[in-house]
């Protein structure tokens, strides 16, 4: 058992490998679902309903998170919920189970999910980091000598955890693209990260510095980074509720 860490509580990492052109060029275009809750679930809740206006499989481990369409500005609020098991959400109401609710959820509340993107088991750190380029530069005209300015940003996600068995995310994904396979290494990824307060951020990335464990009677720990690309990067803000 781990023992240096804390592993992490409601905190969802889901990762999608995504597809080429012909000329090796990324499809960067994702077709998200809208879900909507069709019946008010109260706090402690183990169970929701749900439909979907196109049908949409999501396995156990997604997280979606959920917002007012009816609420703006400081009373906008997000809620997150991971499902317990691998679900296929229809158009008409289906029962989904979930981790107990902390909150509530109402009745059309909207979450996005993404067909295929798979959820990352067995995570104990998620640290996100920036490198910012700077250059000098000369103002002539106020005569008050060289100034800094930025001229891009790099964004890192630094993950660490534990492999657990049966981890389609880590076998499939993670693994091939970050070291083992000729024909996937290198290629793109949508990354979606949820922290436990409601904070997300996705967006495109590449997955580099990929570690795993020397002697296999360690336990089998992982890391990576996501390098995150161009201006594909959203962030959502933690939860505020209303």
């Amino acid at each position: 058992m781990a023992s240096t860490s804390q592993p992490l509580r409601s905190c969802c990492l889901e990762i999608l490998l995504l597809d080429v052109n012909s000329d090796g060029s990324t499809i960067t275009d994702l077709f998200k679902t809208e879900i909507e809750v069709v019946e008010t679930a109260n706090i402690s809740a183990t169970s929701v309903k749900l439909r979907s206006y196109t049908d949409v499989f999501l396995p156990a481990g997604t997280s979606l998170s959920f917002v007012n369409p009816d609420a703006d500005g400081i009373n906008t609020y997000r809620k997150q919920i991971i499902l317990t098991e691998d679900t296929t959400i229809e158009e008409f109401t289906t029962t989904v189970k979930i981790y107990p609710l902390p909150y509530s959820l109402r009745q059309g509340d909207i979450a996005e999910a993404i067909e295929g993107i798979l959820p990352l088991f067995g995570l104990q750190t998620i640290d996100l980091s920036s490198q910012e380029t700077q250059v000098e530069t000369t103002n002539f005209r106020s005569g008050k000598g060289v100034n800094n300015a930025f001229v891009r940003l790099a964004k890192t996600c630094n993950v660490t955890g534990i492999a657990l068995a049966g981890d389609r995310a880590l076998e499939t994904i993670v693994k091939p693209v970050g070291i083992f396979s000729s024909e996937l290494f290198g290629r793109d990824v949508y990354v979606a990260v949820t922290m436990p307060n409601g904070e997300r951020f996705e967006g495109i990335a590449k997955i580099g510095s990929m570690a795993l464990p020397a002697n296999q009677n360690d336990v089998q720990k992982f890391s990576f980074t996501l390098l995150f690309q161009g201006e594909d990067f959203v962030w959502h803000p933690p939860f505020i509720f209303s």
